[in-house]
């Protein structure tokens, strides 16, 4: 784990560093964090499935995953498409046993991942909407 703590997750945190393969390094500049991202065998977004504010969210940390070249695995978010292995959903324990699973067994492809974050770019993004705009605006 990577980023700054907080008092309210401080126990948490410090229970699941006790774990075997865990690392808990705390903050890092941001300009670092690909380097990191790339040594991932899994980026994983664990938020909670029932949490009304998550049903309608599109975390950033997806897309810097996949750029990365890791597979990802997140709770259900409306605004994504599943692509397994690569991008998968679980809402259960069950549900993340076995998309860690198929991450894990699967044939690392960096690049198909990065091609599923470039369409999320903000360069991407930004020449998409400037391209619905001028195609809805009356023609001069």
């Amino acid at each position: 784990m990577i980023g700054p703590g907080s008092p309210a997750t401080e126990a948490a945190v410090a229970d699941f560093a006790a774990r075997e393969g865990v690392a808990v390094l705390g903050a890092r500049p941001y300009a670092e964090l690909p380097g990191y991202v790339q040594a991932l065998d899994l980026g994983v977004i664990p938020f909670r499935a029932d949490d009304p504010f998550v049903q309608g969210i599109n975390p950033n940390k997806v897309y810097q995953y996949l750029a990365g070249g890791a597979p990802v695995i997140t709770t259900p978010v409306l605004d994504l498409e599943a692509s397994a292995p690569d991008l998968q959903f679980a809402a259960t324990e069950d549900e993340w046993a076995r998309a860690v699973g198929v991450a894990l067994a699967a044939t690392a492809d960096p690049g198909r991942r990065r091609s599923l974050a470039r369409a999320h770019d903000w360069d991407a993004l930004a020449a998409r909407m400037v391209r619905e705009i001028e195609s809805r605006l009356p023609a001069a």
